[in-house]
């Protein structure tokens, strides 16, 4: 049954003249002596209610009592107006205030005001009704849908794990310890193990976005303590040519759908995301090192690249690029020559060192010491989805493949290029792409 109550984006000049009903907040009230007019904002934007004194002197004396983002309900006529931003407005003749707001707020909403990250937090709930930050929320849906879609459109099945484990996946380390009725238990690190076990019931390609934690100190702008992880699983594959392709595609199609179905959302974040042609460039880890050493980053063979060097300058010389400004350790780690901005999505590879099929011979094993096959972990790619602010950044974290925290999303950082790594186990081999973005959604 429909609501009552219209949306903005459901009302059309073929309404004008009839009444509708229209609930939401108070963004703005003007008080002009004999008319008033409401701005009243809901998801989808912003529309004008207006309250004329001669028409009812009651309504009118209420409307202007009205305190900016108390939640209230309108109904009224439809009335064309070429000088309101819709070429509409309400001519109100009911209202009803169903939540009035404090005044003075802690936390200005329409106002250009700045604020501590601490009264942001205190009122959280003020601070997302700003449309730059509920625009983070947007980019991220469809950024997400959109992965969903293209893992749909190659036959993945979409799984859910357990979230409380008795052990870790990726070892011991990094693990929140609970109890369990008096047993002792483990936040989710990785869906890893389920989704291998899944490959052995011939559901051969699966794919996972749920929550995973990880019990890391916050060194850098890329929480993983509780981040939203996308993890894919991929049997009969022969390289990791045959699994790069979906993550490549993934990043791709994301890209695509956020520049056509979040224009607005984006023109507020100051984002412009490039689609990034493919199939992108592979940067090997011996070449990574190269480039690393030259900028005076010393790193052994066989260490991860450590993601909290950033900040120093490198020379960008990842597939011939030479980007100015963009030279330090976090963007050296790169793989692919693309000025693509998905919201941080980047290809991670620590400890496998066959990025690009050169195969080091290093002897890692799979997670949670599942087999070896050849000395190298089977292909493992994982998308990391930070949080709010910049969905960019690269770094190598268990072949990770980062879509930046929901922070992060407002600046829809750079896509890294390659991802995963080289394996072969037998007749089965596994795409583990993991897109982290932090819950707090603190930008």
């Amino acid at each position: 049954m429909p609501s009552r109550f219209r949306a903005l984006e459901s009302i059309a000049p073929s309404d004008h003249g009839r009444e509708v009903s229209v609930a939401g907040w108070v963004e703005d009230v003007r008080n002009l002596g004999g008319i008033a007019f409401f701005i009243l904002r809901q998801r989808g934007g912003t529309l004008q209610a207006t309250f004329k004194k001669k028409a009812d002197e009651a309504l009118f004396q209420r409307a202007t009592d009205v305190i900016r983002e108390s939640v209230i309900a309108v109904r009224g006529t439809v009335q064309p107006n070429p000088q309101v931003r819709n070429g509409w407005e309400v001519l109100a003749s009911s209202l009803d205030v169903l939540s009035s707001a404090a005044a003075p707020l802690p936390l200005p909403v329409a106002d250009k005001v700045g604020a501590e990250m601490d009264t942001r937090l205190d009122n959280r709930v003020l601070d997302l009704r700003k449309p730059e930050r509920r625009a983070i929320f947007r980019v991220r849906s469809i950024a997400l849908a959109a992965i969903r879609e293209h893992l749909v459109g190659h036959s993945f099945l979409e799984v859910q794990t357990p979230k409380l484990a008795g052990a870790g996946a990726e070892g011991g380390a990094t693990l929140f310890e609970t109890t369990y009725f008096g047993r002792r238990a483990f936040l989710s690190q990785s869906p890893q193990l389920y989704k291998q076990m899944l490959m052995a019931t011939g559901l051969d390609r699966v794919y996972e976005i749920a929550p995973a934690f990880r019990a890391e100190p916050s060194d850098t702008v890329r929480h993983v303590t509780e981040f939203t992880s996308f993890d894919a699983e991929v049997a009969w594959i022969e390289s990791q040519e045959d699994f790069l392709p979906f993550l490549e595609g993934a990043v791709r199609h994301a890209i695509e759908r956020v520049r056509a179905e979040a224009k607005a959302e984006l023109a507020l974040l100051g984002a412009d995301p490039k689609v990034p042609s493919v199939p992108l460039k592979r940067l090997s880890y011996a070449e990574a090192l190269e480039v690393l050493g030259g900028a005076g980053k010393r790193v052994r063979d066989g260490d991860d690249i450590d993601p909290r060097s950033r900040g120093e300058r490198t020379a960008d010389r990842l597939g011939g690029l030479d980007r100015e400004g963009e030279g330090d350790l976090a963007h050296l780690e790169r793989r692919a020559e693309t000025e693509g901005k998905l919201a941080g999505v980047r290809f991670e590879d620590p400890d496998v060192d066959v990025l690009a099929g050169e195969d080091r011979d290093r002897g890692v094993a799979a997670d949670d010491g599942i087999e070896r096959a050849g000395g190298v972990r089977r292909g493992i790619g994982r998308a990391d989805a930070d949080e709010l602010d910049h969905l960019g950044g690269d770094r190598r974290q268990d072949r990770d493949v980062d879509l930046g925290p929901d922070d992060a999303v407002a600046g829809l950082g750079e896509v890294d290029e390659g991802a995963g790594a080289q394996g072969r186990d037998e007749e089965e081999g596994d795409v583990d792409a993991t897109a982290r973005s932090h819950s707090s959604l603190l930008q």
